[in-house]
């Protein structure tokens, strides 16, 4: 080899190498940055930080360009200068684009949309970011990432065409962080999700639940921000519920957590206006006025600015309803004039523009919006009643479902008796004399016969003859197994007791085979709710014992909230005859030290409160 090669040699290693170790100085300058920007308590401070280290910016490659802007966006946000944090998040974005898709270009996509929710709350405007973002996570296969794209884009699709959209892009996030076990973070996410589709769409017991399984789990890691929010949202649906009593308890959470955390400056803001709303709907005007006046002088503390702009509607609604029209028309006005109208709720639109020409000295036109405002709420509680398509669907879902799972089941069947086909036959050409063969095949068949007849009556014992579930015997022996596993366990046990309402009325007004009828469709409406480990037998006539193991309180009432609404709106048709009717629950947690059939009769006693409170729905014991 020449001497010239042998230098251009040492040359080109010689770049190489002072290449790279410009590369990991730079990543060894961001991971300072990170170091430091941690070890600096004031927002303030951060950004000056930042902005002397702008300089070294052009130096970076682009994905540590981009860490960087993520540094100056998030200081930017914390410090409420959100168009500033929307123009960092931006230009990240322009240059992790020109590169190979990585993760925090979809965070950026991400946290973009949520600073958009805070400026306008309109979801034509953030959607766009969170569809963007849900893409490249999913082309990224990286579980967290993806089950937080999933979360935040099902909020996009709350319109009544669009739900079961939403809801499947939840259950794909479900599956996903049960399959890698993701932290309470994640799940929590998607449970908050779950309960703003259900809340948009009226269903507000669900979304109840849903939202206090979220705050559950992020007590559980101890996380002030998000266990806030669920506070809000919490108090929020028991006031849409006229839960008053529920409303005070979370509200004295919030004040406590509010009182405990300083350093979060908007908490006092919601909880004044928290506060305010439920005081207001509960028909306390004075102490609704106080609270929300005092949210309003606060609304400098939060990004939040159509909560500020919603507090302006309350407290014009309050100080009508309290007869101070001067006031009402005032903040009517204020809200009229801001930047949220577009996005609030209708209603509250139609009424601010109705107090609003109320101050023109414009009565009759203020009286018509407020007609207007009338026919709005009835078509709203129409499109209500029509969730009932939910249900259908989610009937649907369970039905195919329950379908599968009975198609693989025979296919695994199947499969067994071929290969005890192939074994026989081999076992046959093994055997030298056709007597003997004969007499196994005999005896073979003989122990068959013993095999079948007993699978028989032990089935038949074991079967309700009329629908072809859990006899009751069978109910009570399997569930009390049941209740001594989950003892073990530590699991909770529920049990539902339900039955038919007036079903005399239906076997005197329609004959003892309609009402045969009867039962059976609930029978198997039931059974479609049923998970592996449940149970669901008939205890007699027209009473049902429905056992599930490992559900707690809220997942059991949701179940049975689900079974009276998919039979109470169901039109059932029997040999030509239209029959609508309900059925009433109760519902029984297990307890320590406490046997099952104590705990079958604490449901019992609940389906008669059920029945006392007017039939047609579910009581707790």
């Amino acid at each position: 080899m020449s001497p010239s090669v042998i230098t251009l040699l040492f040359v080109l290693v010689f770049l190489w190498e002072g290449k790279a170790l410009a590369q990991d100085n730079n990543q060894t300058r961001i991971e300072q940055i990170k170091q430091t920007l941690a070890e600096i308590a004031s927002p303030e401070d951060k950004l000056t930080y930042l902005s002397a280290k702008s300089s070294l910016v052009e130096g970076l490659s682009g994905l540590e360009q981009g860490q960087f802007l993520h540094l100056l966006a998030g200081v930017q946000e914390e410090l409420q200068q959100l168009d500033g944090a929307i123009i960092s998040y931006t230009q990240a974005i322009a240059i992790l684009e020109q590169m190979p898709l990585n993760p925090l270009l979809v965070h950026s996509y991400l946290e973009r949309s949520y600073i958009n929710y805070l400026n306008s709350n309109d979801a034509n405007i953030y959607c766009q970011d969170r569809q963007i973002g849900l893409r490249y996570a999913r082309q990224l296969q990286d579980p967290e990432l993806t089950v937080k794209a999933l979360s935040l884009a099902a909020f996009c699709f709350n319109s009544a065409e669009k739900f079961d959209v939403g809801i499947k892009l939840l259950d794909e996030a479900l599956d996903i962080a049960k399959l890698h076990q993701l932290s309470n973070n994640r799940q929590a996410m998607i449970y908050n999700a779950a309960a703003a589709l259900y809340r948009d769409h009226g269903l507000h017991r669900h979304a109840l639940a849903f939202f206090k399984h979220a705050y559950e789990l992020w007590l559980e890691i101890d996380d002030t921000q998000d266990i806030f929010n669920m506070l809000h949202n919490i108090i929020g649906e028991t006031i849409n519920l006229f839960q008053w009593e529920q409303a005070d308890i979370y509200l004295e959470e919030m004040e406590k957590l509010t009182a405990a955390k300083p350093e979060f400056k908007d908490f006092r803001f919601f909880y004044h206006y928290n506060f305010g709303r439920k005081s207001l709907f509960s028909y306390d005007f004075t102490q609704a006025i106080l609270h929300l006046e005092q949210a309003i002088a606060l609304q400098a503390t939060t990004n939040e600015v159509f909560f500020v702009h919603t507090s302006f509607a309350f407290l014009s609604i309050a100080y009508i309803q309290s007869g101070d029209k001067e006031q009402a028309v005032k903040w009517a006005n204020a809200f009229n004039q801001s930047a949220s109208v577009s996005s609030s709720k209708q209603d509250l639109v139609m009424s601010m523009q109705a107090l609003g020409l109320l101050g023109q000295d414009k009565p009759i036109e203020s009286v018509n919006i407020l007609l207007k405002t009338i026919n709005y709420e009835r078509e709203k509680f129409a499109d209500l009643l029509n969730n009932a398509v939910i249900f259908s669907a989610l009937d649907h879902n369970s039905k195919v479902a329950e379908h599968e799972n009975r198609l693989l089941e025979k296919q695994l069947e199947i499969k067994q008796l071929e290969l005890k086909a192939q074994q026989d036959e081999q076992e046959i050409t093994r055997l030298s004399l056709w007597l003997f063969v004969l007499l196994v095949a005999i005896l073979l068949g003989f122990l068959g016969f013993l095999y079948q007849s007993r699978r028989f009556f032990k089935h038949r014992s074991q079967t309700d003859f009329l629908t072809g579930i859990a006899s009751r015997s069978f109910t009570m022996e399997e569930g009390a197994k049941a209740l001594e596993t989950c003892h073990k366990l530590k699991q909770p046990l529920a049990v539902v007791m339900l039955d038919i309402d007036n079903f005399k009325h239906i076997n005197d007004s329609y004959g003892h085979d309609i009402g045969d009828m009867a039962i059976r469709a609930v029978a198997q409406r039931a059974k479609h709710w049923l998970k592996r480990n449940d149970i669901l037998g008939r205890i007699g006539g027209e009473e049902f014992l429905l056992v599930l193991p490992n559900n707690n309180q809220q997942e059991a009432l949701l179940i049975a909230e689900r079974l009276r609404v998919s039979i109470n709106e169901k039109l059932f048709k029997f040999k030509g005859v239209e029959l609508k009717f309900s059925i009433s629950l109760g519902v029984a947690l297990s307890k320590p030290q406490q046997g099952f059939n104590e705990q079958v009769k604490n449901a019992d006693l609940a389906l008669y409160q059920a029945k006392n409170a007017g039939r047609n729905c579910v009581s707790m014991a």
